[in-house]
């Protein structure tokens, strides 16, 4: 009985860990929005978060792969960039 116990504690605490991931939200940097907007995003955020918790795992990972693929490049072309001054 007591590794039972074990198991559901254990499930909890990790069920708990991945809740805690941050999902961040990108918000533009213009400060004119309007009334409609804000409430767009307001619904976009809540329809977000009745996404079960893979969905917004795949949802982050694809974006951090993203800006990985991204700043491979950059790196890549600085990379070139010097190579040609030196």
């Amino acid at each position: 009985m007591c590794h039972s116990i074990r198991v559901i504690y254990s499930f909890f605490f990790l069920d708990s860990i991945l809740k805690s991931i941050e999902f961040p939200h990108h918000h533009n940097d213009g400060e004119d929005e309007d009334d409609d907007q804000v409430s767009k995003q307001q619904q976009q955020q809540q329809q977000k978060q009745q996404q079960p918790l893979e969905v917004l795992l795949l949802e982050r990972n694809k974006a951090l792969q993203s800006e990985n693929t991204a700043l491979k490049v950059a790196h890549s072309e600085l990379q070139g960039k010097i190579l040609n001054i030196a």
